[in-house]
């Protein structure tokens, strides 16, 4: 039997899509020296360091459900 988990992610981020992505991930660390993270998570689901410079609302479907997992 297999243990597999099947999950639903919705494409839609429920955050002001005016916000550039970068200043939002940054908003939501504990502390400013842990933005490394972000680099990291990032690279975990195979977007660029660009990406950081888009609006949210400019972001495709795809790049929005990468970043909420």
């Amino acid at each position: 039997m297999s243990r597999e988990m099947i999950g639903y992610v919705p494409q839609e981020l429920v955050v002001d899509e005016k916000i550039v992505l970068g200043e939002y991930m940054e908003s939501l660390l504990v502390e400013s020296w842990m933005s490394y993270r972000i680099l990291i998570a990032l690279d975990e689901v195979g977007l660029g360091e660009e990406i950081l410079e888009k609006n949210i609302g400019m972001l495709s479907g795809g790049e929005k459900v990468r970043l909420s997992i």
